[in-house]
């Protein structure tokens, strides 16, 4: 059983801390109220819903990037079986090639 110790407000970004109509309760943990309380004690953010808005932010962040990854394997793989397949070493040597080249360049 999980113990869930403290209740943190989500505000919307459109509402005020004093606005607790559009507000959405949130149970944490000891430890993730600890996490939230450090990150307002270090002054980074204001209070506990800036803490979890960014949360949000990150996690929202993470699940399009995984999506797109998504996307791509998908697509590679379809290519893979339409049989468009690039030589493994012939690609590494060529990767290289560019890599010298632009080192070079630099130089």
């Amino acid at each position: 059983k999980t113990d869930f110790s403290k209740v943190c407000y989500y505000v919307e970004d459109s509402a005020t801390e004093n606005d607790r109509e559009d507000a959405m309760n949130v149970s944490l943990t000891a430890e993730l109220e600890r996490f939230v309380d450090g990150k307002v004690e270090s002054g980074l953010y204001n209070n506990a819903s800036e803490v979890v808005r960014e949360g949000l932010r990150l996690l929202k962040e993470h699940d399009e990037i995984r999506v797109k990854w998504r996307e791509q394997i998908e697509r590679g793989w379809l290519q893979a079986q339409r049989g468009e397949l690039v030589d493994g070493a012939k690609a590494m040597a060529a990767i290289r090639e560019r890599i010298k080249t632009k080192s070079r360049t630099r130089a």
